[in-house]
């Protein structure tokens, strides 16, 4: 009976960092997009923009591979409802990284 306590107590810790390590992956939602892991780069005009590759590899690959993405083609209103799709399972996106990631797909994987 004890060991069986012990088995269990044992899974459940298991099971309980398991989930620490994969919330941890995610960037923290409440963080601006600048200091949200992807940082703008400036473009050859001097106007700051945010780069959709980068926003791609930084935020999608934190939960899948990418040859789920390399496998599509879409248009903007695909990769719309695909992006917007993520973002209810959990993707944390700014607005602004939300755009430059669509564009991004839109025009790379059409």
């Amino acid at each position: 009976m004890k060991n069986s306590r012990v088995l269990i107590f044992i899974l459940l810790l298991i099971f309980a960092l398991s989930l620490v390590a994969c919330s941890k992956s995610t960037p923290n939602p409440t963080s601006s997009s600048s200091a949200g892991g992807t940082s703008p780069t400036a473009s050859s005009s001097g106007s700051t923009s945010l780069d959709g590759k980068s926003i791609l590899e930084a935020k999608c690959q934190s939960c899948h591979g990418l040859a789920v993405v390399y496998g599509q083609q879409q248009g903007a209103d695909g990769w719309t409802q695909i992006v917007d799709s993520m973002i209810a399972r959990g993707a944390v996106l700014t607005a602004d990284e939300r755009t430059a990631l669509i564009a991004y797909l839109a025009a790379t994987y059409k």
